[in-house]
């Protein structure tokens, strides 16, 4: 088993329910939040290898999770999911993979693969 773990913020249920699913399969410790100020506090609660998170997200945005994160933390890897094009490029330098909706869930393996692989 993987000993990783994956915090995952996803507000759409359907999203979070499939994607949640599909990552916990591979790694079991995932932690999932509704929200980023949820996700905050799970991220601060817990030892998190990586995060997965929306942008669009009700409570506290993705946007201002990825912040809080990296003003404390520099190297968790973060993959964000967006279906806006254009939301992406307000966070291109934070230091985040970017994937784009509907996620190939392939391609989101191999990026929490290659960011465990630094």
């Amino acid at each position: 088993m993987n000993d990783k773990t994956i915090l995952y913020a996803e507000d759409d249920i359907i999203i979070q329910k499939i994607l949640g699913k599909f990552i916990s399969k591979k790694y079991p410790d995932t932690l999932i939040a509704s929200n980023g100020r949820d996700a905050l506090s799970l991220f601060e609660a817990n030892k998190v290898d990586a995060v997965v998170t929306d942008l669009s997200m009700p409570v506290m945005s993705g946007f201002e999770l990825i912040r809080k994160i990296r003003e404390q933390n520099t190297v968790t890897p973060i993959i964000v999911t967006t279906a806006y094009r254009d939301e992406a490029k307000q966070i291109s330098d934070a230091g985040v993979t970017i994937l784009y909706k509907p996620i190939d869930t392939k391609e989101l393996m191999k990026s929490l693969e290659a960011a465990f692989a630094c």
